[in-house]
C-alpha cells in the first residue's frame, strides 16, 4: 500500500503537522512571554535609574551654586562622572540640545570623558528632541551580534528651570542572552521530545496496521476462497489480538462450512446418480424394440418404482432439512407447548414396536415424568427417527435400552442398541446430510442418511443438545431439552416392556 493512503501514513502525516504547529506556536508564545517580561524589567531598571540619576542630578547643581547650568562644562563633566558610576554609559545635552560631555565605563573599569557623541546616542538622537519637549523615554537598541542597549533620555528640571537632558545606557545583553538560550534549549527539548513521541507512536501504530494489513490479506484470501491465509498474532492480549482470533474462529467455521458444503453437494449428486442410473438402465432395456419379457417387465417395474419411492423419500427430506436450517437462521418462532415427554416416548415405542419384532429386537423402557416446551410432531419425528436408526443397525437378538429422566433444569432421553458398524470417531459425522457408515448396509435398510441431520436441527431449534457415543459396540443417542412446569405423576411403572 501507498504510505499516505494507510492508515499509519496518515496517522504520521497529522502527528506530524499537528506537532510542527504546536511547536511553532509555543516558540513564538515562549518568547513573546519572555520579551514581555523583558521589557518590563527594562522599563522598571529605567524608571528606577531616572529616579536615582535625578537625585544625582539636584545634588550636583545644588553643589554648584546659583551660577551651575546646562551650559557649564565643569558641572556637566562633574555629572556625568557620578552618573556613569550607576550606568555603561552617561550623557549631559545643553537646553539647546548639544552634547556638552559624555562618559562611559571601560574595561577595566575607568571613566573615560569625551566630548564626541557615541554611535549609540547618535542612532538615538530623536529621543533628544522628545525630551526637550518635556517626555522622558527610554529605547532598546539592538547593535550587531548579541549586543543589546537600553537608552534612557529625559529633562532635568531644577527648581522649575531645564537644565539640561541626561542620557544613560545599560546593558541588557546577558538578559537577551539568556532569553535566546532558554528559547533554543526548549527548541531542543521540543525536538528531542517530537522525536521520542514519534518513534512511540510510530511503533504503536505499526503494532496495530501490522497485524490489520494481515488480516485484510486473509479476509481477502478467504474471499478468493484460499483459506490457508498467514500467521495472526493470535497470542496478542488486546483488541487487535481478540480480533485475530475471533477472525481465526470465523474462518474455522467457514472452512467447515465450505467443506461440509461440498461434502453435501458430493453426496446429494451421488444419491440422486444412483437411482437415476436404475430407473433410466430399466427404462432403457424396456424400451427396446421387441423387448417382450414379461418376467422381466415386472422385475424393472417394480425397481423403477422402488427407486422412484427413494427419489421421492430423499427430495421431501432434503425440502424438510433445508426448510428446517432456514427456519433456524432466521430465527422464526416455532410457538412451542407443554408437552409430556415421557408419554410421547411410550407412544413412538409403541408404534415401532411392529418394526421391532420383524428385526428381533425388543424395546426396554424406563421412563419418568418430564414436561418440555416444544412442537409435538417435531419432537415426535425426532424420537421416531431415532428409534427407527437404532432398530436398523441394532444387532438381532439384542434389546434397546429407552430411559427418559429429568436432571435439575433439563430432561434427558438415552437410546442404546447394540451395533456391529464400525463408527470408530464417526460420532460427530454422523450428523452430516447423507453421511453414512458403513454404507452398502445402510443403502440395503433405506437410509437417507437425512434422520439424524433433520434431528439434530429439530432439537437446536428447541435450544437442546443432540449427541451420540460409541463404546465396545454399544451406541448411546442422548438428546437434552430444557425442562418446563413439573408433571403430575402419570400412574404408570417406570419400568415397562415394548414388544
Amino acid at each position: 500500500m501507498i504510505l499516505a493512503r494507510t492508515i499509519q501514513g496518515r496517522f504520521t502525516r497529522g502527528f506530524v503537522l499537528i506537532f510542527t504547529l504546536s511547536a511553532i506556536l509555543m516558540y513564538l508564545y515562549t518568547g513573546h512571554l519572555l520579551d514581555t517580561r523583558t521589557e518590563r524589567l527594562v522599563e522598571s531598571d529605567m524608571q528606577q535609574l531616572q529616579k536615582l540619576s535625578r537625585e544625582i542630578a539636584k545634588q550636583s547643581a545644588l553643589l554648584a551654586g546659583p551660577a551651575g547650568n546646562g551650559t557649564d562644562p565643569s558641572l556637566a563633566e562633574r555629572l556625568v562622572r557620578q552618573l556613569s558610576a550607576h550606568s555603561r554609559m552617561a550623557a549631559f545635552y545643553d537646553p539647546h540640545g548639544q552634547l556638552t560631555a559624555e562618559a562611559h565605563v571601560s574595561k577595566n573599569g575607568f571613566i573615560l570623558m569625551s566630548q564626541r557623541e557615541s554611535e549609540l546616542l547618535q542612532r538615538t538622537e530623536q529621543d533628544v528632541q522628545a525630551a526637550l519637549s518635556n517626555r522622558s523615554l527610554y529605547t532598546i537598541a539592538h547593535l550587531q551580534g548579541p549586543l543589546v542597549q537600553a537608552v534612557l533620555t529625559y529633562p532635568l528640571y531644577i527648581d522649575g528651570k531645564l537644565l539640561g537632558v541626561i542620557r544613560m545606557v545599560q546593558d541588557y545583553t546577558a538578559t537577551y542572552a539568556d532569553n535566546d538560550s532558554l528559547l533554543r534549549r526548549m527548541a531542543l527539548f521540543t525536538l528531542l521530545l517530537f522525536v521520542l513521541v514519534f518513534a512511540f507512536s510510530y511503533v504503536l501504530t505499526r503494532s496495530i496496521t501490522k497485524p490489520m494489513a494481515i488480516l485484510t490479506r486473509a479476509l481477502r484470501q478467504v474471499g478468493e476462497g484460499n483459506f490457508l491465509t498467514p500467521a495472526m498474532p493470535l497470542h496478542a492480549q488486546d483488541e487487535v489480538g481478540e480480533l485475530a482470533r475471533s477472525f481465526q474462529a470465523m474462518r474455522d467455521k467457514i472452512e467447515h462450512l465450505e467443506q461440509s458444503r461440498q461434502q453435501f453437494y458430493h453426496h446429494v449428486t451421488h444419491e440422486l446418480k444412483t437411482p437415476l442410473t436404475t430407473i433410466s438402465g430399466y427404462a432403457q432395456i424396456i424400451g427396446e424394440p421387441g423387448f417382450a419379457d414379461a418376467e422381466f417387465l415386472h422385475k424393472a417395474a417394480g425397481k423403477i418404482t422402488d427407486e422412484s419411492n427413494r427419489l421421492h423419500r430423499m427430495v421431501i427430506e432434503l425440502i424438510q432439512l433445508s426448510r428446517r436450517e432456514g427456519w433456524t437462521a432466521k430465527g422464526t418462532d416455532r410457538s412451542p407447548m407443554s408437552i409430556d415427554w415421557s408419554e410421547l416416548v411410550r407412544s413412538c415405542c409403541e408404534d415401532m414396536a411392529m418394526p421391532a419384532a420383524q428385526m428381533d429386537v425388543k424395546l426396554r423402557l424406563q421412563l419418568s415424568p418430564a414436561v418440555v416446551m416444544a412442537e409435538h410432531g417435531e419432537l415426535r419425528q425426532v424420537v421416531l427417527n431415532l428409534l427407527d436408526n437404532a432398530i436398523k443397525y441394532a444387532i438381532r437378538g439384542t434389546k434397546i435400552h429407552v430411559t427418559l429422566q429429568a436432571e435439575q433444569s433439563t430432561a434427558r432421553l438415552c437410546i442404546a442398541n447394540s451395533t456391529s458398524l464400525p463408527l470408530g470417531d464417526h460420532s460427530e459425522q454422523l450428523f452430516e446430510p447423507f453421511y453414512r457408515v458403513g454404507d452398502r448396509q445402510a443403502r440395503d435398510r433405506e437410509s437417507m442418511g437425512l434422520g439424524l441431520a433433520i434431528s439434530r436441527s429439530i432439537i437446536h431449534q428447541h435450544q437442546g443438545v443432540i449427541r451420540l457415543e460409541h463404546n465396545n459396540g454399544q451406541v448411546i443417542v442422548s438428546v437434552l431439552l430444557p425442562l418446563g412446569h413439573n408433571p403430575a405423576t402419570t400412574g404408570y411403572d417406570s419400568a415397562t416392556s415394548a414388544r
